[in-house]
């Protein structure tokens, strides 16, 4: 997750973003990522965690951070890593290109 976080923080930056909230949600993790999504608050004010009572399935943990998060524009992205933070510049760019 380490990565994951420091390329949010990219993607911010390079998309000229001020005001933003990346909701985390742990969906019943076994792992430690619950307790490191924490220790990071310390250095990434902006992160809200959302921690699920237990394993609800991938749809319904979109679906709770969808629904906390409170932005004029909404990205889902796995912090697996499977799939690049940065390839969020080219769908900003995108919708910002429509409007």
């Amino acid at each position: 997750m380490p990565n994951f976080f420091e390329g949010i923080k990219k993607v911010v930056a390079e998309c000229g973003i001020s005001d933003y909230e990346p909701v985390c949600v742990n969906d019943g993790s076994p792992d430690d990522s619950l307790q490191y999504a924490i220790e990071q608050k310390t250095n990434f004010k902006e992160l809200v965690i959302l921690d699920l009572s237990r394993n609800f399935g991938h749809h319904y943990a979109a679906h709770a951070g969808i629904s906390y998060a409170s932005g004029e524009l909404i990205f889902v992205i796995d912090c697996d890593l499977e799939v690049s933070p940065s390839v969020l510049v080219d769908f900003y760019k995108k919708i910002k290109s429509s409007f």
